[in-house]
């Protein structure tokens, strides 16, 4: 018997956050279980988190900190093996979100079997829904000039999105709250281990994309992301995030996109650039 779906939560040194928003969630009948993944905390997490452990709640540990993509492919292949579910939440733990969505997101999986991935649309902590609510997967040269500002005001990825309608095909969402097919996210692969921050929804989409399969935005639902939480107390230093995001996006032009030597020296251009400014 197949149980529906399972809500997953990436867990790193932050069991303070991961536990709210259990005790917010775990009454959610559409829920089979939660899945708490520790990524190889350092402060003690893995062992406070397993007070929470339930029927349904489940906590499991990394065997290393290999990163978002891992510990995330890790929690997915966990919930393939033992707890045969459809479809999987992807859930941060700095996100609110009500039982109704995850409900929608079920019902317009099984409306498609195209369909591979959906998310809704994702309000900042002032309720107002954030900038790159959805985007296309970029071109070399569109990577290449992110950071300059000249000219990437010209070239830009994101889609006009009409929050009249209630939902539109995109190429790629945000990471703090989707759903997948669990089938399909791993038979294209997952996220790509490589990457150990960052770049993550674009190298999906792109995945995803390229198999033929969609990916949904709902625009007439919302959920509030609380600040990327998790992130900034992981990595403080936004020198440090931005190198990090700086490694993941060479590494997907050149092995998803195979981008040029010139384009991948642009792009280098560019993000010396971009570091500089902050030191």
């Amino acid at each position: 018997m197949i149980k529906t779906c399972v809500c997953m939560i990436l867990n790193y040194n932050d069991a303070k956050t991961v536990k709210e928003l259990v005790k917010k969630i775990n009454r959610f009948p559409v829920f089979s279980h939660i899945l708490i993944v520790d990524n190889c905390s350092t402060d003690g997490s893995y062992e406070e988190l397993q007070s929470l452990s339930t029927k349904k709640i489940i906590v499991i540990q990394t065997d290393k900190n290999g990163g978002y993509g891992y510990g995330n492919n890790f929690g997915t292949q966990y919930i393939t093996k033992y707890l045969n579910a459809k479809y999987t939440l992807l859930s941060n733990p700095d996100v609110v979100f009500s039982n109704d969505l995850i409900t929608r997101f079920i019902i317009s999986m099984e409306k498609n079997d195209q369909l591979a991935l959906v998310s809704a649309v994702q309000l900042d902590v002032d309720n107002h829904p954030i900038k790159d609510l959805a985007w296309r997967v970029p071109t070399s040269f569109e990577c290449a000039i992110l950071h300059s500002a000249k000219l990437s005001k010209f070239f830009q990825t994101n889609y006009k999105l009409d929050l009249s309608e209630s939902e539109q095909y995109v190429d790629c969402v945000p990471g703090a709250l989707l759903m997948y097919n669990t089938e399909k996210f791993l038979e294209v692969g997952g996220y790509d281990e490589e990457m150990f921050l960052f770049c993550e929804e674009t190298t999906l989409g792109f995945k995803l994309k390229n198999k033929g399969y969609k990916s949904l935005l709902i625009l007439d639902e919302t959920y509030r992301h609380e600040h990327s939480v998790s992130i900034n107390k992981s990595i403080q230093q936004k020198s440090k995030q931005l190198e990090i995001l700086f490694q993941s996006r060479i590494l997907f032009m050149k092995k998803y996109l195979r981008a040029s030597g010139f384009m991948i020296g642009l792009t280098k251009f560019f993000q010396n650039r971009s570091l500089k400014k902050l030191q």
